[in-house]
């Protein structure tokens, strides 16, 4: 499959910022809890055809893991986060681009998707760290709010300026 350079410039220049943003959020300690990695894989996947979409959503944890430390590979949060990422851009991308959903709808089932798996794999990954798989889950879920809200604030401005600069 081919893909248009405006669609790679956009894949690359999304996950630069998916390994950006996390920086700097946790800089100043808000890091976890506003999803910074998510908010770029997100957006991507709004304005990317499936397979790019998939690809940062994998990528940027991995790349962002072996260049700056964050998010670790042990305990494994970074294959975790590889996962999120490729369910919240592959949905958005298959939802908004091939299905043409609203953008809200869009984003509605991409971050439910997105936290499912979550909750899943830290229900999971909860024995290993000696603690009832419930409590991680929801904790883990609930911890991430602030961040979901700002994904449904930031995200649909973000996608219809892009669109608009670019006339997608």
């Amino acid at each position: 499959m081919m893909f248009s350079t405006r669609q790679i410039v956009l894949a690359a220049l999304f996950c630069a910022f998916g390994i950006l943003f996390p920086f700097l959020f946790h800089f100043i300690a808000l890091g976890s809890v506003f999803l910074p990695m998510f908010l770029p894989i997100l957006i991507v996947g709004f304005l990317v055809d499936l397979p790019l979409a998939f690809v940062v959503g994998v990528m940027t944890p991995i790349i962002s893991s072996v260049t700056t430390g964050m998010p670790p590979f042990s305990p494994p949060i970074a294959p975790l986060m590889a996962i999120e990422g490729a369910v919240l851009a592959g949905t958005a991308s298959i939802l908004y681009r091939k299905i043409h959903l609203n953008i809200w709808m869009t984003m509605i089932v991409a971050i439910a998707g997105e936290r499912f798996v979550l909750f899943v794999a830290a229900f999971f990954f909860a024995p290993v760290l000696g603690i009832p798989g419930e409590v991680l889950s929801l904790v883990s879920v609930v911890k991430g709010f602030p961040g979901v809200l700002m994904l449904l604030i930031v995200t649909p401005i973000v996608v219809k300026k892009v669109e608009n600069m670019l006339s997608i």
